[in-house]
């Protein structure tokens, strides 16, 4: 399988942009893998939305959003790496 080496890879080795060699990249990712291997929550979004689903919008009609001071670390169970996307 001959993957893409991301550019975080290049970075973390070499501090530039050119590319690295697939064993060089391999070693890379089972390194990340291997110690960061637990899931929690970063960020969470709240918006609000009426009974037909239409979202509470300010006068620029930009979706209002809103956070809130809760522990939303359960969301994480259950969750492996290999369901995680990088953004």
């Amino acid at each position: 399988m001959n993957k893409e080496i991301t550019k975080y890879e290049q970075m973390i080795v070499n501090h530039t942009d050119e590319p690295l060699d697939r064993k060089t990249a391999d070693a890379i990712e089972d390194a990340i893998n291997s110690e960061y291997n637990n899931i929690s929550v970063w960020d969470l979004t709240f918006y609000r939305l009426d009974d037909d689903g239409n979202e509470l919008k300010d006068k620029n009609g930009k979706v209002i959003e809103y956070e809130a001071e809760v522990d939303c670390t359960y969301l994480a169970e259950g969750l492996e790496i290999e369901d995680l996307e990088e953004k």
